[in-house]
Formats: structure tokens, sequence, C-alpha cells
């Protein structure tokens, strides 16, 4: 998923660099629905985070989706020639996306 919405993002070859956050934090058991949503949080001009949160339903009932899993992979662009592209900026456009935004990192400028 997180490779979709960097690819999607960039619409070059990406590749990834870094798993910076991977946290396991409930269980998926036979037959739950499993639904993983990935999206751009932070862009700066050679890499981009992505965030994704993996979630489980129980098939048999109408319970709320259960987060189990949620991760923070770090992604560059890639030329032909292997070498790092120029990142595109990216469209905050919401209060939430501006927060996520800025707590991500100024690590890389």
């Amino acid at each position: 998923a997180a490779g979709c919405s960097a690819f999607r993002h960039c619409r070059t070859n990406i590749v990834t660099v870094a798993v910076s956050d991977l946290d396991f934090v409930s269980w998926v058991r036979l037959g739950d629905l499993c639904t993983v949503r990935s999206r751009v949080v932070f862009a700066s001009s050679k890499s981009l985070d992505i965030e994704v949160v993996a979630s489980a339903a129980s098939a048999a009932s109408i319970e709320e989706d259960t987060v189990v899993a949620k991760g923070l992979f770090t992604f560059v662009s890639l030329g032909s020639n292997g070498k790092a592209l120029t990142v595109p900026k990216l469209r905050l456009e919401s209060d939430e996306d501006m927060r996520k935004a800025y707590a991500q990192r100024p690590r890389d400028s």
C-alpha cells in the first residue's frame, strides 16, 4: 500500500529507503476482513513519508474496525539513470494533513 501511494504521488520508479516505525497493536483473527490504507504525510525535495494503517473487522458482526498495525515508510523517487529525482510537493488539503506533515519531521531538509 505504501509503494502504491508513493508511485501515485511521484509517477516514477520509487524505492523504499527506510521503515522508521512499524507497530503491531492488535491481532487479526481468522475470518476477519482486513483493510490497509496509506497516504503521503510528508514530502521533502528528495523523499516522502507514507503512513500506513491496517485495520480488521469481524465479518460476523457490525463492530467498528480495529487498528491492528501502523507504519511509517520513507521512499525516494528514481529516474531511469537510478539517481534520485525531485519529489513533487505535497498538497495539504485539511488541518489534519497540515498537522501530520509538520509533526512528521524536519529531519532531512
